[in-house]
């Protein structure tokens, strides 16, 4: 068992990169913040020696930090304030680790527990971009009008790549909602909708 790093362990101690590790950042696959983060798993590792962890992405929006991981077991609370203090950053107020899965719904409902995904698709936009609409309870509104909804929703939109639409679901009546904080237009409701008919 060990935290495990997509880049080499020497690179990321000796803050020099190797032609692979060097590659892999100038691709864009990772970043300077992915390579600060590892840094900061490294300084830790020993402490968490007996965990398996596998570290994939790091996302930061304003002061708060998301890293996804994969794990086969439940990791301690202390996780993320050890990784905040190893990075000692002004930058960055909470870290908080969020369980990486390939499976896009379970990946959301992860974020918006207790709440499940009712459904997910994705559709076009007249000016032909692709967004995801997401369908969750009526009774999920409050946590995503929130402030903790609002960076998870914004999480969302970086994990998937894509612009989101959340449609609140209750009976058999719907309505698509789109925060405005999000800063995307909102389109025309009855032209998303009519691609679902």
């Amino acid at each position: 068992m060990a935290i495990k790093i997509p880049l080499d362990k020497i690179c990321i101690k000796s803050g020099v990169l190797c032609p692979r590790c060097e590659s892999l950042v100038n691709s864009g696959k990772y970043t300077d913040l992915d390579v600060r983060v590892m840094k900061a798993f490294v300084d830790i590792e020993k402490k968490y020696r007996n965990y398996d962890i596998k570290y994939v992405k790091s996302y930061q929006i304003d002061d708060i930090l998301y890293v996804l991981v994969e794990s086969g077991e439940s990791l301690p609370s202390t996780l993320g304030a050890d990784v905040r203090k190893a990075l000692n950053s002004e930058e960055i107020s909470r870290v908080i680790i969020v369980e990486h899965r390939k499976d896009k719904r379970q990946l959301i409902e992860d974020l918006i527990a207790p709440y499940k995904v009712l459904g997910m698709q994705e559709a076009y936009l007249p000016d032909g971009s692709q967004v995801f609409v997401i369908k969750v309870p009526q009774e999920a509104k409050r946590l995503l009008d929130s402030l903790k909804g609002k960076y998870i929703l914004k999480l969302a939109e970086k994990l998937l790549n894509r612009q989101i639409y959340v449609e609140y679901i209750e009976g058999t009546t719907s309505t698509v909602l789109k925060p405005e904080w999000l800063g995307i237009k909102k389109p025309n409701v009855k032209d998303l909708l009519d691609k679902f008919d």
